[in-house]
């Protein structure tokens, strides 16, 4: 039996303006798997044992937001912060043997974990120029643990990306945007210091697009991603540069795109995630520089052509 208290307010101080505070709790029962005491040794090399002895994580959760929109001077403004507090928290626990290189893992009750994530955004028009100008920020903070040979690993793991972007307010034959964001990534681990990591990636973009009448489009877009070369290695950054055209027939009912895709033949996928438990690394095979030519039919005659609505 669990008592789950919950709470919310809103407060509108004026039209465009308000704020918003909830906080709520819940709770997250071990699974069958996990409390049943037998061990699964389908992989010797793995073996996984059951704790029928866990008792439930329990979270208090607040969520927090502030939004601002001015529909005179076209500014707005949003903000939230997100807070989570878990008791109990249900982790692993791995017992390594070195000679044989096999691990026993098995669920056990840490004492309490912290989730933080923040963010904001801001736009403002400049008029004298005919664009807009965005600013924007994530960041994220969690602490977690798991026990390697009834040691505690504790992890603290920040990331924050600010991201800036600005293209123009009047899209009726042009739409162009120019952007970027930079992540900046920390890990650090309390039993093996040589595995924490602090490293930033960036991102370059830039799209236009360019309407011909009503029917034709012409519609460009241009990628370059910076991996940290310390964490990566050399050679890694990569331009994706994209290429279409697009023509309406039979009224706005047919399109067809001709659409070319890694035009500089540099993609490849490249993920780099981090948790409590591990750091993975995933380089993935692409398809490389392709063309398609695509034929979009819709049902419903009504709509307008694509950037025009």
């Amino acid at each position: 039996t669990h008592v789950l208290p919950s709470a919310n307010l809103r407060i509108q101080f004026k039209p465009g303006k308000s704020a918003a505070i909830r906080y709520f709790t819940r709770t997250r029962e071990p699974s069958m798997i996990e409390l049943q005491p037998f061990a699964d040794n389908s992989d010797p090399l793995n073996v996984y044992v059951g704790n029928p002895a866990l008792t439930p994580e329990y979270s208090h959760s607040a969520h927090l937001n502030y939004r601002s929109y001015d529909q005179f001077t076209l500014v707005n403004f949003f903000t939230y912060a997100n807070l989570t507090y878990t008791l109990d928290d249900i982790v692993q626990s791995r017992t390594v043997d070195t000679l044989l290189f096999s691990q026993e893992v098995t669920p056990v009750n840490a004492d309490a974990r912290w989730t933080v994530n923040a963010g904001l955004d801001f736009g403002v028009p400049i008029r004298s120029l005919g664009v807009r100008l965005k600013f924007g920020n994530r960041t994220t903070y969690s602490t977690g643990s798991e026990f390697i040979n009834q040691e505690e690993n504790e992890s603290r793991i920040l990331s924050s990306t600010v991201s800036v972007g600005i293209d123009n307010r009047f899209k009726e034959i042009f739409d162009i945007r120019i952007g970027g964001t930079v992540t900046f990534n920390s890990v650090d681990f309390s039993l093996n210091e040589e595995l924490n990591q602090e490293y930033i990636n960036s991102t370059l973009a830039a799209s236009g697009t360019y309407y011909v009448g009503d029917s034709w489009t012409f519609s460009t877009s241009l990628q370059y991603r910076l991996f940290d070369q310390d964490v990566f290695g050399s050679g890694d950054n990569v331009a994706l540069w994209q290429a279409s055209i697009s023509h309406f027939v039979m009224g706005t009912r047919g399109e067809i795109e001709l659409v070319g895709l890694d035009l500089l033949d540099q993609n490849q996928g490249v993920n780099f995630t981090s948790s409590s438990t591990s750091i993975r690394e995933e380089r993935i095979v692409s398809l490389g520089r392709y063309v398609m030519l695509k034929f979009n039919y819709r049902l419903s005659g009504f709509g307008a052509p694509r950037g025009r609505r």
